[in-house]
């Protein structure tokens, strides 16, 4: 994957980490990190457009989630994540790997890992949160990741409140 979409794919991804791990935070935070979400996908271009019909499609179910409990904001972030990782927007940008089904988030969060192995690219060193944390949660299984304590990728980047430039 070329490292632009990388980055363009981990600044959605992160957000919904970001709403993942935190998803017993009060109202008020979950809500702007949803405003947030949905001005880190829509730049402006004709590139963010599948990812904006992703989030989009899962908007109102992340909105109810919010006010629903820590329960329902997990279940509902890992919806939209999956929506958006089995999407041909983002497989369709792998250069190297293909993912064995492509309607399966293990499938794809296997082919992303492969891949980031053979660029070489790195995320954050795996701990209870951050993406390698989400990513294994969504695939259902402890997936191997090219992860370091200096990553090309850190979650202090991706997964933040903050829109990411």
């Amino acid at each position: 994957m070329l490292d632009a979409n990388y980055i363009r794919h981990f600044k959605v991804l992160g957000k919904l980490c970001k709403m993942y791990d935190e998803a017993s935070t009060e109202v008020t935070a979950q809500t702007l990190r949803l405003a947030r979400l949905e001005d880190q996908v829509a730049t402006g271009a004709s590139a963010s457009l599948p990812g904006t019909e992703v989030i989009n499609a899962h908007y109102n179910a992340l909105k109810a989630a919010i006010t629903q409990g820590p329960t329902a904001m997990k279940t509902a972030t890992v919806a939209a994540a999956t929506s958006y990782l089995i999407g041909s927007d983002f497989r369709d940008d792998f250069v190297t790997e293909t993912p064995t089904s492509t309607s399966s988030a293990n499938a794809v969060l296997t082919a992303l890992a492969a891949e980031m192995v053979g660029d070489p690219k790195t995320l954050s060193t795996e701990t209870t949160s951050g993406l390698v944390n989400f990513f294994d949660t969504i695939a259902g299984a402890e997936l191997v990741w090219n992860d370091a304590s200096s990553p090309d990728y850190p979650d202090s980047t991706y997964v933040v409140d903050a829109i990411v430039a």
